[in-house]
């Protein structure tokens, strides 16, 4: 599932959208493959269509007012935001 809706959002007590990631959905965090060693892709994360310099920074988005969470596989996020997407996205819409 690429999804992770308001409701599941309500359902669960994250105080943010890096914590609520890392409990409902925690492969979208971690890079699957590594595609260098000495430059490995990181998983990228965007909220409302801004970049955020690491997905760490989802730590700083309370839960409060998400609409949803969509993860992006690599293809998708790469045919979206440019070739260094090799790890996927993460999209946060807020209301």
């Amino acid at each position: 599932m690429n999804l992770i809706t308001a409701g599941e959002l309500r359902e669960a007590s994250h105080g943010n959208v890096y914590e609520a990631v890392d409990n409902l959905r925690p492969n979208w965090l971690r890079a699957c493959c590594p595609d260098s060693f000495s430059n490995p892709s990181r998983v990228q994360a965007y909220v409302d269509d801004v970049k955020m310099s690491a997905v760490e920074d989802l730590r700083s988005i309370p839960v409060q007012g998400v609409q949803y969470i969509r993860w992006f596989s690599a293809v998708e996020a790469s045919s979206r935001w440019g070739l260094d997407h090799g790890a996927g996205a993460i999209y946060v819409s807020l209301r």
